[in-house]
C-alpha cells in the first residue's frame, strides 16, 4: 500500500509507536495454537502485563511451563 493507511506492529520488529497499552491484565480464552501464539506475542510486546489463560487443565499447565501465561482461571 502506498500513501496513507495504518502501520501494524510486527512481532519481533520495532515496537509500535504510541503510548503503552491502557490495561495491566489480559485474559485469553483458549490457549491452543492461536491463543498460545497470541499470549507469547503479548508477552513480548508488553512484558509488564499479566496474562491470564482460560482452557482445560492440561493445556493451562503446558502454557504455564512455556511461560505463555502467568495465571489460570
Amino acid at each position: 500500500m502506498t500513501g496513507g493507511g495504518t502501520r501494524l506492529p510486527v512481532v519481533g520488529g520495532a515496537p509500535a509507536p504510541g503510548p503503552p497499552p491502557g490495561f495491566q491484565r489480559i485474559a485469553i480464552v483458549g490457549i491452543g495454537a492461536v491463543g498460545g501464539s497470541l499470549a507469547m506475542a503479548l508477552r513480548q510486546a508488553w512484558p509488564g502485563a499479566l496474562v491470564i489463560g482460560v482452557d482445560a487443565s492440561d493445556v493451562i499447565e503446558a502454557a504455564m511451563r512455556l511461560h505463555a501465561i502467568d495465571r489460570r482461571f
